[in-house]
């Protein structure tokens, strides 16, 4: 009798162990599915991808991300889709241009997306964001941050990237 309580116990107890992990055992997986869209870019040394998932009330991300390193140069590639308060995006009205000493920002359509463009003059810094979903008001984009890059540059790098795939993979996860 005793062997059996003790079985049991144990038993119960992988169980539990087993239901508490699963949730966040998928949610892992999810972000890992995104690694094979941060592909390797030709002149560029591409660091391990990593990630994460969070799911809570209210908010929902998976986001993947790798960074690339050129000589002293790096950019950085990265995957988030969830709530669009977590991914931080928002979708203008058509086109946008705007312009000061301290940096520039423009919205523009490129290849059926969305395209946000943000680069600090002072810091030699930007960030390229295409939105992957605007139906849903942005919840998933990709986004590639660079610095010390011509704005021309890091659209020639962000456009290797295979933003129909990514959308799809991105798709794949809900």
């Amino acid at each position: 009798m005793r062997k059996s309580i003790t079985a049991l116990s144990i038993a119960l107890s992988v169980l539990l162990l087993s239901c508490a992990l699963a949730p966040e055992t998928a949610l892992a997986e999810k972000h890992e599915k995104l690694y094979g869209e941060l592909k390797d870019i030709e002149g560029w040394k591409g660091k391990d991808p990593e990630g994460m998932a969070m799911d809570m009330p209210g908010m929902k991300m998976i986001q993947a991300m790798r960074i690339y390193t050129k000589g002293e140069n790096e950019i950085t590639a990265m995957i988030m889709t969830g709530s669009p308060a977590a991914t931080g995006s928002f979708t203008p009205q058509g086109e946008m241009n705007f312009e000061s000493s301290e940096g520039k920002a423009s919205v523009k359509e490129i290849d059926g997306f969305t395209v946000h463009f943000a680069y600090d003059k002072e810091e030699h810094a930007g960030a390229i964001t295409v939105l992957l979903d605007p139906e849903k008001k942005g919840a998933s984009v990709f986004v590639l941050s660079y610095k010390d890059l011509s704005e021309e540059e890091a659209m020639k790098i962000a456009k290797r990237f295979d933003w129909k795939s990514i959308k799809s993979k991105v798709g794949s996860l809900e």
